[in-house]
């Protein structure tokens, strides 16, 4: 199989397709078929060719990738809130959260039970 040359883009982590990368723009050789996921990813992009536009900060296509993260993993959105929601007054506290905190935990008994009698 034929390699060809790849970049790595700052969407890329430590290791790019088993290698391991110490910065952005370092070049691997990779076939085709051992850079196919770092490209789809946006960690590769083959050389000369620059990194697509649904992996910009403000794409359609990242920020349905950040949505759909948040609701598999129940997290939060990273992405800080619009200055209209960060001066919306803070949510009242649940009850039942306040109540299960103030609960007494279970204490041991003082003594432990008798042992049965033959």
């Amino acid at each position: 199989m034929e390699k060809r040359e790849y970049v790595t883009t700052e969407r890329a982590g430590r290791r790019v397709a088993g290698h391991v990368v110490g910065e952005v723009g370092e070049t691997l050789h990779l076939t085709e078929a051992e850079a196919e996921h770092a490209v789809l990813s946006g960690e590769l992009v083959p050389a000369g060719e620059e990194l697509p536009a649904e992996f910009g900060q403000d794409s359609e296509t990242l920020a349905g990738m950040r949505a759909d993260a948040a609701r598999v993993s129940g997290r939060p959105d990273p992405t800080p809130p619009a200055p209209a929601e960060a001066a919306a007054e803070p949510a009242p506290a649940q009850p039942e959260a306040e109540a299960a905190r103030r609960r007494p935990r279970a204490q041991p008994a003082a003594e432990p039970p008798a042992a049965p009698s033959a």
